[in-house]
């Protein structure tokens, strides 16, 4: 009990006397490190979470040195002589320099200041990826990312695939003329754009939409515009099935046919 009580206040010691003591040799303690100058730049959280970070690093260092510490203020410039027993009347001399300290708190600080960054990381990911569980382990998290990357790299290159398929889409142009009209036909899938080209006649129109009824072909749209002695009708026409070919040549024959007579 009696070494215990030794051990704290020797720590005590060590650390006001650190803590407050400044001269043109060794500056004050809150001098020592650009990370316990960096506190009073932070939020109030992070303020308490750094000066925590510092006093437990300094507790352990304390802790550590503290069974084998005797100062004196002769021995804190420009270094802390600790001296150690090690059985008999042999004696060892442990230099414990104020730099070796101060690396040693800055490697310390940036390691907790890691791992802190770390934990953010996950914590973001697992809001992020789907079907992950705020009771994962991170090792389920980087697993659940993985496989979620390789399922949108999936759909990048399926819809790559999809879109080049659409520009490779071929319309076919064809254009048939006879003496008295003209006809555009443009394919396009199943989706059929015939433009037809009539000398002005009673009910061709109307015959040439008999003809899609015919063949059992669904009309979208038909438009009408006269240009002088001149009908365009352009037909937006849908036909299905594996015949699709064969229909539109039998319309394009029948249409023809039938302004070839008028």
């Amino acid at each position: 009990m009696k070494e215990e009580e030794k051990e704290n206040s020797v720590s005590e010691y060590l650390f006001n006397l650190m803590n407050n003591y400044s001269d043109s040799v060794i500056p004050s303690f809150s001098q020592l490190t650009p990370e316990i100058n960096f506190i009073k730049q932070l939020s109030e959280k992070e303020e308490e979470i750094m000066k925590q970070d510092v006093s437990d690093y300094l507790s352990d260092l304390i802790n550590n040195y503290s069974a084998t510490l005797n100062p004196s203020h002769s021995q804190l410039i420009p270094d802390i002589n600790i001296k150690q027993n090690e059985g008999g009347d042999e004696s060892h001399y442990k230099l414990f320099s104020l730099d070796a300290c101060e690396s040693s708190l800055k490697a310390h600080l940036d390691d907790r200041r890691r791992r802190r960054s770390m934990n953010h990381f996950y914590t973001t990911l697992q809001s992020i990826v789907p079907n992950l569980t705020l009771k994962e382990t991170k090792t389920c998290i980087v697993s659940g990312t993985i496989e979620y990357i390789k399922q949108l790299e999936g759909l990048v290159k399926e819809l790559e695939s999809k879109k080049k398929e659409i520009e490779t889409t071929t319309t076919t142009m064809l254009t048939y003329t006879t003496q008295d009209s003209n006809m555009d036909v443009v394919v396009s899938g199943e989706m059929v754009i015939l433009g037809i080209y009539l000398k002005i006649g009673r009910g061709l129109v109307t015959k040439v939409l008999m003809v899609f009824e015919e063949y059992r072909v669904e009309v979208l749209a038909a438009n009408v515009s006269v240009n002088g002695n001149v009908i365009k009708l352009t037909v937006t026409a849908l036909i299905n099935g594996n015949g699709r070919d064969l229909s539109i040549e039998l319309i394009k024959a029948e249409i023809i046919r039938l302004v070839s007579s008028e």
